[in-house]
């Protein structure tokens, strides 16, 4: 029973890792329906719907309009830059990115 349960907190760790990225200023970690980006100044989340059978999941970004409206201030005027971090660093997922108003 201990076995069974270091083997599967290694592997929870393991896939929390690999879920991981940090390579510019900002962090991404994808969680279960929860795309998380992180920097000094502040973090926001975005969602994320898996499909099954063989399709990409799906992750939802704001408008342009929307993401002015919603985002705190050190985020506000930096759509495009976090963006393609986010984008950047979440390739691995394949993810059809969906904007929504």
């Amino acid at each position: 029973m201990t076995r069974r349960l270091t083997l599967a907190a290694l592997g929870l760790g393991a896939l929390w890792f690999t879920c991981r990225e940090t390579r510019g200023v900002g962090k991404v970690e994808v969680r279960y329906r929860v795309i998380r980006y992180t920097e000094p100044a502040g973090d926001l989340e975005l969602g994320w719907e898996p499909l099954v059978g063989g399709k990409p999941p799906i992750a939802y970004v704001p408008s342009p309009r929307r993401w002015r409206a919603e985002m705190d201030e050190w985020a506000r005027d930096r759509r495009e830059e976090i963006f393609a971090d986010i984008r950047e660093q979440t390739s691995y997922m394949n993810f059809t990115w969906r904007e929504y108003d």
